[in-house]
């Protein structure tokens, strides 16, 4: 399991940003993510500088996919703690950004909000990734624009039968660009068919759709 951890570093002393009852190293981060990555950790290091037992209460995430974690609940005077966020990455990409809404009480109650981002990295993209063919089209050859990311290794996955399309690869334009021509049937009628692109890097395969309308 890839997981990544964040650790601010500080030269001299931690800067801690005053919320209330605790003072916090940092309320939001950015946190890098690499491909085929599970899970990505977030880390809200905090400590009780006031002179009363703070506690921690209800912790909400902004989505399901984020998941608090806190070992303790109750700190007293000096106490330190940290709370981790836990992101399941599923099959999301691109920029992702979540929210914990923290409940602390201690001399005041109050809601302290932490804020963390990463941006999940794709494999490839597939421009377009739907193609129609009208009555008059048959025969007619379409382009597919595939970008690629670095060291990924790129495979169609055509389907062996009853599949009325021909799809070749046309030029590459660079080396993480490639074009694919899918020609449509001698015969037009209604009906759908699709395909796949398989993007492998290392242990992680991402397979995005191709969808063929025929109208």
């Amino acid at each position: 399991m890839n997981i990544v951890f964040i650790y601010p570093i500080f030269l001299f002393s931690a800067y801690f940003l005053t919320a209330g009852n605790l003072v916090w190293k940092d309320t939001e981060l950015v946190i890098p993510s690499d491909y085929g990555q599970k899970e990505v950790v977030a880390l809200f290091h905090f400590e009780n500088r006031s002179e009363d037992r703070v506690v921690i209460g209800k912790i909400q995430s902004s989505c399901g996919c984020t998941v608090p974690v806190l070992v303790k609940d109750v700190f007293e005077a000096g106490e330190s703690g940290v709370i981790r966020a836990v992101f399941t990455v599923g099959d999301r990409v691109g920029p992702q950004r979540k929210t914990l809404r923290v409940q602390v009480s201690g001399s005041t109650e109050e809601i302290v909000v932490l804020t963390f981002s990463t941006t999940i990295p794709q494999l490839g993209e597939i421009s377009p990734r739907m193609l129609l063919w009208r009555k008059g089209e048959e025969g007619v050859e379409k382009m597919l624009s595939i970008k690629i990311a670095p060291d990924v290794e790129l495979k169609a996955d055509i389907p062996s039968e009853d599949f009325p399309f021909v799809v070749r690869e046309i030029e590459s334009e660079s080396p993480n660009k490639v074009v694919f021509g899918v020609t449509g049937p001698a015969e037009i009628g209604a009906s759908k068919f699709e395909f796949n692109f398989l993007f492998s890097h290392g242990d992680s395969i991402e397979k995005k759709k191709v969808y063929l309308l025929l109208r």
